[in-house]
């Protein structure tokens, strides 16, 4: 099964949905009720944050000094810690969702024992992540490990994960491809986004970038704007009553 998310990008968004209109087919996916606790984990520079309706209490969590200093300044409500860590209270979210971070963490079995602990009963888990063998692993593993000078290594998801999640106790575990549709008005604001994006810095010719990025999504140009297909996999999962 597979659900498209439409995304602009402003010329001066350099942080992946960030400052973005807010996107309903996003709600939808996280059905967040008035009142609830939910957690960003890993939360960076706190992305879902614009997704997360005002009456929902919101907490992020994130082991990066960076993104923790960053979201400190945007006034958001974060923590810094492991994700595995006990830092919270069991039985204390209503619902926990990850955006494009948990890729970063190699071993994650204690990662869903702990999401697992600090769930309410009937509490829901939303992963969106990169699967592995999809079009944006390739570009990351390949391209952005190139170009980047810290270089990028990531532990992408698969099917290796809903038995990790079934192992933690979860239940009513559901995956579905979600095709992310990015729209540019130029190469130019193409070229900017992703450069900032991903830290291409050691990247000095955006015609390099362009047929990369072309060999590996095939973008299209529809009505005079670029489009891009970014492929993200998403695992949905409950705590039990």
């Amino acid at each position: 099964m597979r659900e498209q998310i439409t995304i602009y990008l402003p010329l001066k968004n350099f942080l992946m949905f960030e400052r973005m209109k807010t996107n309903k087919a996003t709600r939808k996916i996280l059905n967040l009720k008035k009142g609830e606790k939910f957690l960003d984990a890993p939360c960076g520079s706190g992305a879902l944050l614009s997704h997360v309706p005002e009456n929902i209490i919101y907490y992020g969590i994130d082991p990066s000094i960076t993104f923790f200093k960053y979201c400190k300044k945007k006034e958001i409500n974060v923590h810094n810690s492991d994700l595995h860590a006990k830092y919270f209270e069991q039985d204390f979210f209503d619902a926990i969702g990850s955006l494009a971070g948990l890729h970063h963490i190699e071993n994650r079995a204690e990662t869903y024992s702990e999401l697992y602990r600090i769930l309410k009963k009937n509490g829901r888990l939303v992963i969106m992540d990169v699967h592995e063998n999809s079009e944006p692993a390739i570009f990351l593993e390949n391209f952005v490990n190139t170009f980047n000078p810290i270089g990028h290594k990531g532990f992408f998801l698969s099917l290796k994960d809903v038995e990790l999640l079934s192992n933690s106790g979860f239940v009513r575990i559901e995956t579905k491809h979600l095709y992310c549709k990015w729209e540019f008005l130029s190469y130019k604001q193409m070229y900017e986004y992703f450069i900032n994006l991903f830290g291409l810095d050691k990247l000095d010719k955006n015609l390099t970038l362009y047929k990369e990025l072309n060999k590996i999504f095939s973008i299209k140009r529809i009505r005079g704007k670029l489009i891009l297909n970014w492929r993200l996999f998403m695992i949905t999962a409950h705590k039990g009553s």
